[in-house]
């Protein structure tokens, strides 16, 4: 059996097996344990706990959301703190790009939409954020956006064999997008 006693951070390793013996205590320890109704029934639907709202609308509405200091995270994401207007509340902090999605929309994102990025995490312009129906349309448009960043890959490095001029990836592949959302690389497939 391996050592995992020199492990750093929590929970098990990947490709870890639980032994009979060790899934067996698990069971017992947690039989009797008492949940409130609330969650027994959230548990025999399926359903998963509801997730961090942000700021409310109304707020979110009336904030330049431009001008907020800029939180970045491990994750390569980039949060803001909303002000809360009620006097002594604490800030409502969420993601930049949901903030801007939600403003734009007028509304709260719903149960299940998601907004992707057509550039790097921390880049928050409108023209590059898309509505995404569910998790399944965000997985198709992240594995779009692979197949334009590996076409214009391949471009580069065409153009840096031939000692042409140098060119920025992740800018490309904004420009791209930004031709596709115009229609102007459909007129010009269409010609």
């Amino acid at each position: 059996m391996k050592d995992y006693s020199n492990r750093v951070g929590i929970g098990r390793p990947k490709g870890y097996k639980m032994s009979d013996e060790s899934k067996q205590k698990i069971s017992d320890s947690k039989t009797g344990q008492k949940q409130d109704e609330k969650t027994r029934e959230r548990i025999s639907k399926g359903v998963k706990k509801e997730r961090h709202t942000g700021a409310p609308i109304n707020i979110i509405m009336t904030t330049d959301i431009e001008s907020l200091n800029e939180i970045p995270t491990k994750s390569g994401y980039v949060n803001v703190a909303i002000p809360n207007p009620v006097c002594g509340q604490p800030s409502f902090v969420m993601r930049k790009h949901v903030a801007l999605m939600e403003k734009e929309l007028g509304r709260k994102l719903q149960p299940g939409e998601e907004v992707h990025h057509w550039s790097s995490k921390d880049n928050n312009e409108m023209m590059i954020l898309t509505l995404c129906k569910d998790r399944k349309h965000h997985r198709k448009l992240d594995r779009s956006r692979r197949n334009i960043k590996k076409e214009i890959q391949k471009s580069i490095d065409w153009s840096k064999k031939h000692k042409l001029n140098n060119c920025d990836l992740e800018q490309d592949v904004v420009l791209v997008w930004k031709a596709v959302l115009s229609g102007e690389i459909d007129a010009i497939q269409e010609g």
